[in-house]
C-alpha cells in the first residue's frame, strides 16, 4: 500500500520514515524488524518504499543487502536461538 502515494497509504504515515535529503539511492534498515528496510531514491521520488528479505536473512545496513543473522549485530537471534 505504500507505493500507492495516497493520503493515508504512504509509507511516511503508515511507517513514520521519511528519506533523508541526499542524493543517490540508499536502503535504511527498520527499526521494528530485522527483515525490513525502506528504498530511498530518484525512482521512488525520494518517497520511502518498505521491502523485506526472504525467510532466513535479515537486513544488513553495513552491506545494504539481505544477510544471515548472525552477521548482523542486534539480529543475531530474529528467528530464535539455533536448535
Amino acid at each position: 500500500p505504500d507505493a500507492a502515494n495516497r493520503v493515508g497509504c504512504t509509507a511516511e504515515e503508515l511507517y513514520g520514515f521519511n528519506c533523508p535529503n541526499t542524493v543517490g539511492q540508499a536502503r535504511h534498515a527498520a527499526d521494528s524488524d530485522c527483515r525490513a528496510f525502506f528504498t530511498c531514491g530518484i525512482y521512488t521520488n525520494y518517497h520511502p518504499r518498505l521491502s523485506g528479505c526472504p525467510q532466513g536473512s535479515v537486513f544488513n545496513p553495513a552491506s545494504q543487502a539481505c544477510d544471515d543473522p548472525e552477521n548482523v549485530p542486534g539480529c543475531e537471534n530474529y528467528y530464535g536461538p539455533e536448535q
